[in-house]
């Protein structure tokens, strides 16, 4: 066959291409002919059928009257038909199917057809099928633009390229994946090479896509196999096997500064991906995690919309901040909280020194890496996840009616000998009116709405996504709305050098003020929640008329105005390079922007005998954070030898940050809320920081035989916030491990899968510290008068200044030596999988603020003078079980998993800093205490012993005391008062009586999921709990203290009332500090156990998606989800999920566990949808 043909089909053909291309592009040409009608090519058909045919015709004449008939492309070689005649009595050119006329018509002359489009023949020579096809094969895909038809193209070549124009020859190329044993491979990725046409196989491995030509290549890539590539050719059904990926079989998972394979790694690395995280709904990254790994602990600092959550890894291990690093997509000190639950595509967490060590100073608590999805290369895919639902309180406490609370009144002042309130006399206070928590409480409705737009070629590929949050708290009037926008792009030039970039974006908005549980829960039952004749519009009461001088909650939320606004954003530019095979150069520069604004306005009102004055409070926030981060890596396989190795630097500049609070007051109206037009207004306080770090970093790993694995790491920190001569700061590490399974006495244990034995060891510092420790902190006194001095016997202030905070010059790093032994190992063909680690942490040179003495004559007139020191020490072991099975049986298949952990925390050492005693309380007790030989921020007070129950009771307790030389056993006590626990034995209740009664640090975690499916069904449930850990119930202090008259929990009915009676409850009213001292009266077992998430879940099978809506949707789930739907708890309080009293990072530590009315954890319940196009 001719090349000038073959030249000819290739142009005809790729013109094709190209106006399909075009047309599914949306562009259209003024010179292309319309389609025509039915009834027009009927009526051709027709006139065709009775034309005059007993004259004889050559083939060429015929086949360009069938192309015209049909609206088809007809191609042929003029060799090929030349000198072939036809008479009518060889063929009637009537009306019927095309491919059967030519087949009647070419097969006397040893010719054929082949179908090169859905509109387009070409007509070979029977004996030429190679040739033939390979010319039609060499058809180039390349796109170009429609020209003029070619002068080379004789009169009805370009007829029949008009024709091609028309009808352009691509082809549906359908198949199926199938893995080695034939079983159907879903959402294996099916692409064009060199374009962006894609598609995935459906649950049975089928795909269809449609090919621009034979010469296409279409390469087929799925997770742990091999990847595939196969000319489309002549075919129209490919079908191709996969073959497992032995070595990507071997998961791989993001460590520092790189991805290992996770059969390689020597340290404890724990990673939850899509798989794990399931179509579980979560509004934070934190939330993905509940439950999922052995030795991590998720605390939710409140159940208030948008309120972050804690992660804590292995216990505590510092006094000044117990956060771990977080790494999102290789950036440091990234906001978790910044990025989309749905962005997410796995979390990674670094538990042991080995794997956290090349982190360095900002490794001592962990290391939590987050990867977000990438582009995959295909046509565009479009997905949904949105929900709508419901959110609730779970738990209400039950408090005293009216007429209770009236009777409880006057039983107080009885024993207070205290006058009743005349109002207290009369019927119309035994009436309940108002259920104050219910007034506070609503159920708050909650929507989200996320879209995914991803695709891309083999060269260059993107994802973008955009999220809207809005969530209404279970308090009323409180609210909280987020967006997020992500983009990030990734592109390969030439087969060395790939560039990325990503673009995140975050804005969140928070409405509304949280009322005071305490508020509520003390206000008169009988009390309304309106009253026109006061100021606002709302009720108050007070002493002299209720004896009660609560704060009604209500005017806090519905008339103040509260806002809070937050901006950020992170640029990150990246660039790669092969310099030669296997050294690879990577640079990366990422800057994070962040701003926020704060504003509350406070209206007119009168709450109890207090006005409240209008006024404004607003502060404004900037601050930004570059990092820079070059790093070079070199891997070599030399025979059974196995060699990584990888060096790098940072510099960071941390976060430059400046902030300014202003306030106004004097508002004579609440039309112009502007501070400037306040009567009195001043900047109450400014604030700015800066500093950078540099570090030095690299790690050598090598494998002998994969049976034998070291690990090695070092890195250098230079921090500005330690003294001149103790910046610099070393963290090495090295692991180990023994594959035991790849030994060849290994090989006939057939149930054993796998088997790995590794340990661990490594310094961590601590840069989490906070800045200018190493400056002193100057005080001037408060007010005008700036008194800070007293002299002389009667002490008079004077004015002036003093150092409270003493500079010191050898302040050096905190660091963690930890240790780690652990066993990995599979059964069944790795179905079931378990790690056991065993750890411990000794954290040496904690920061402590040491008290100086007072000869010093630094400090002030409240607090003596203190030097920050490296004084402290404390340790964490503990051991780590995780196990899962998955298996399948039919269309059922199921995974299980679980988890635990042991953690015990100690304090060592103070050196010489006195303990820390913290927690305050309401009731402004300090309930707290770390010490030597107990946990960090542990409970210390007094142990109840009992009520005592009668006067001769209180006489034999003072007959003991009298009887070692004390004048009474216990400080005014009396019948129906708590007596406590003499614990040294010494005849009578001192301070020496007081002990540890427990820590808020879990001794156990837990967790556990299963996830179930059947056909089109999906069922996923997630459980998380701590035990062995205590919560001080601070609430109970005013709901069940009774020293004033508020209102009480029911629990108060069972007070002791008369000599004999036999109680827990203390008597009402009492007088003495006895009933309210720090304690273990109020002390909670905190253990629970929460039922996470329970989702079901029903996706559109295939086949209806496929047969309706015109293949819109690639996937369709509805599901219905119940979050917090159980707790199994004792409880009394709101939530047993505490945090603490105050959440910043350092008080946070000492006050964890302290509740004083936090926020719960809300009951939700959500309809969902997950659409893919």
């Amino acid at each position: 066959m001719s090349s000038r043909f073959l030249q000819k089909t290739r142009i005809v053909l790729t013109m094709l291409f190209v106006q399909q291309l075009c047309t599914a592009q949306g562009i259209s040409f003024a010179s292309q002919p319309t389609q025509r009608s039915a009834a027009q090519r009927s009526a051709a058909q027709r006139n065709a059928a009775q034309r005059e045919e007993s004259s004889a015709k050559n083939l060429k004449d015929l086949l360009v009257d069938l192309g015209k008939q049909h609206q088809v492309s007809i191609l042929f070689e003029e060799e090929t038909v030349k000198n072939i005649t036809i008479t009518g009595a060889d063929f009637r050119q009537e009306g019927g199917k095309l491919e059967k006329q030519l087949t009647d018509l070419l097969r006397p002359f040893n010719l054929r057809f082949k179908k090169a489009g859905k509109e387009a023949y070409v007509i070979v020579s029977r004996f030429e099928k190679k040739a033939s096809e390979a010319g039609i094969a060499t058809i180039e895909s390349a796109t170009i633009a429609p020209t003029a038809a070619p002068e080379s193209l004789s009169r009805t070549d370009i007829a029949v390229s008009k024709i091609a124009k028309e009808n352009p020859a691509e082809e549906t190329i359908k198949g199926r994946v199938t893995d080695e044993r034939g079983d159907g491979l879903p959402g294996v990725n099916v692409v064009i090479k060199g374009s962006q046409r894609g598609v995935t196989t459906d649950i049975a491995g089928k795909y269809e896509l449609t090919a621009a030509g034979p010469n296409d290549v279409l390469i087929f890539s799925f997770v742990g196999y091999l990847p595939k590539e196969e000319i489309v050719g002549n075919r129209s059904v490919v079908d191709i096997s996969l073959s497992v990926d032995t070595k990507a079989l071997e998961e791989v998972v993001v460590i520092g500064y790189g991805t290992a394979k996770k059969k390689d790694l020597t340290g404890a690395v724990a990673v939850v991906g899509r798989k794990e995280f399931g179509d579980v709904s979560a509004t934070s990254a934190q939330q993905l995690l509940q439950g999922k790994i052995a030795g991590v602990q998720i605390v939710n600092t409140g159940g208030l919309p948008g309120s972050n959550a804690k992660i804590i890894i292995r216990g505590v291990g510092s006094l000044t901040n117990s956060d771990p690093l977080y790494v999102i997509d290789g950036i440091q000190g990234g906001d978790i909280n910044s990025v989309s639950p749905y962005d997410i595509q796995d979390i990674t967490v670094l538990k042991d020194a080995a794997s956290v060590a090349i982190y360095g100073a900002s490794a001592a608590n962990g290391v939590v890496l987050i990867t977000t999805k990438k582009g995959k290369a295909g046509t565009p895919k479009v997905t949904y996840n949105g929900y709508v639902g419901v959110a609730q309180a779970w738990k209400k406490l039950d408090m005293l009616d009216a007429a209770q609370y009236v009777q409880l009144v006057k039983d107080i002042d009885a024993v207070q000998g205290n006058k009743v309130p005349d109002k207290l006399n009369t019927p119309d206070v035994l009436v309940t009116r108002t259920d104050w928590q219910k007034e506070i409480f609503r159920n708050g409705k909650i929507t989200e709405h996320h879209v995914n737009v991803t695709g891309g070629s083999d060269k260059a590929t993107y994802n973008f996504s955009a999220g809207y949050t809005n969530q209404e708290g279970i308090m009323r009037d409180y609210g909280y709305q987020r967006i997020n926008l992500r983009t990030q792009l990734e592109e390969q030039i030439g087969k060395r050098i790939r560039l990325g970039q990503t673009i995140n974006f975050k804005y969140n908005r928070t409405t509304g003020n949280a009322a005071s549980f305490v508020e509520a829960l003390r206000m008169p039952p009988y009390a309304p929640t309106m009253d026109p004749a006061n100021l606002g519009g709302y009720s108050k009461v007070t002493t002299i008329i209720d004896q009660n001088d609560a704060l009604n909650p209500l005017p806090g939320i519905y008339l103040t105005e509260k806002l809070g606004r937050g901006v950020s954003n992170l640029f990150q530019l990246w660039g790669e390079v092969d310099i030669i095979n296997g050294l690879k150069f990577r640079t990366q520069a990422n800057i994070g922007l962040s701003n926020g604004n704060s504003y509350n306005y406070t209206g007119e009102y009168l709450n109890g005998n207090t006005k409240i004055d209008r006024k404004i409070e607003e502060s404004y926030s900037f601050s930004v954070s570059p990092i820079i981060e070059n790093i070079l890596s070199y891997t070599k396989t030399i025979g059974r030898h196995d060699f990584s190795l990888m060096a790098g630097n940072t510099y960071n500049e941390g976060t430059r940050s400046r902030s300014v609070n202003m306030t106004g007051s004097g508002f004579t109206n609440d039309l112009i809320k502007q501070i400037g037009v306040s009567k009195s207004n001043s900047i109450t306080g400014t604030g700015s920081s800066i500093y950078a770090s540099r570090s030095y970093f690299g790690r050598l790993t090598y494998a002998f035989h994969d049976r034998y694995l070291v690990n090695a790491s070092i890195r250098q920190d230079i921090n500005p916030a330690f003294g001149k001569a103790y910046r610099k700061g070393n963290f090495p590490s090295v692991g180990v491990a023994w594959k035991v399974a790849n030994e060849d006495f290994m090989k006939n244990i057939s149930f054993i899968s796998d088997l790995k034995l590794r340990g661990s060891w490594g310094i961590t510092g601590n840069a989490n510290i906070g800045l200018f420790l190493t400056d002193p902190t100057v005080y001037r006194g408060y007010g005008n008068n700036n008194i800070v001095y007293s002299f002389g016997e009667n002490k008079a202030f004077q004015q002036g200044a003093t150092v409270t905070r003493v500079p010191n010059p050898f302040l050096k790093w905190e660091e963690t030596t930890q240790i780690d032994f652990g066993v990995d190992f599979g059964l069944l063909q790795n179905r079931l999988q378990v790690s056991l680690d065993y750890y411990k942490r000794d954290s040496k040179d904690l920061l402590l603020d040491v008290k100086l003495p007072v000869s010093t004559g630094l400090g002030d007139v409240y607090n003596d003078a203190s030097m920050v020191q490296n004084a402290a020490n404390a340790v964490n072991k503990g051991f780590e079980a995780a196990l899962s099975y998955a298996g399948q049986a039919g269309d059922f298949s199921y995974s299980i998993s679980a988890n635990t952990g042991y953690n015990k925390n100690n304090v060592v050492s103070l050196g010489n800093g006195a303990p820390i005693v913290s927690g305050s309380t309401n009731g402004g007790i300090n309930i707290t205490k770390t010490d030597v030989g107990a946990a960090i921020g542990s409970f210390y007070g007094y142990k109840v012993d009992q009520v005592v129950s009668s006067a001769a009771d209180v006489a034999r307790y003072n007959e003991q005391a009298v009887a070692k030389g004390f004048a009474s056993y216990q400080d005014g006590l009396k019948a129906g008062d708590i007596v406590y626990q003499d614990l040294n034995g010494d005849g009578r209740i001192t301070d020496a009586d007081q002990s540890f009664l427990g820590s808020a640090i879990p001794v156990w975690t837990y967790g556990g999921s299963v996830n179930l499916s059947y056909k089109a069904f999906d069922l996923s449930m997630g459980l998380a709990g701590i035990s062995d850990v205590k919560v001080y119930n601070a609430l109970r202090y005013w709901t069940e203290g009774t020293t004033r008259p508020f209102n009480s929990s029911t629990a108060v009915l069972n007070a002791w009332k008369k000599d004999g009676d036999i109680t827990d409850m203390p008597r009402s009213g009492q007088n003495t500090p006895s009933n309210l001292r720090a304690s273990d009266r109020f002390l909670e077992n905190g253990s629970f156990m929460r039922l996470r998430n329970l989702t079901l879940g029903f996706s559109v099978p295939k086949t209806i998606l496929n047969s309706t809506g015109g293949k819109v949707f690639s996937s369709f789930r509805i599901y219905a989800t119940a979050m917090n739907l159980l707790t199994l708890t004792k409880y009394k309080g709101y939530d047993p999920e505490v945090s603490a009293s105050v959440n910043d990072a350092k008080s946070f530590i000492f006050t964890k566990g302290v509740d004083t009315g936090q926020y719960p954890q809300p009951r939700t319940f959500l309809v969902g949808l997950q659409v893919g196009f």
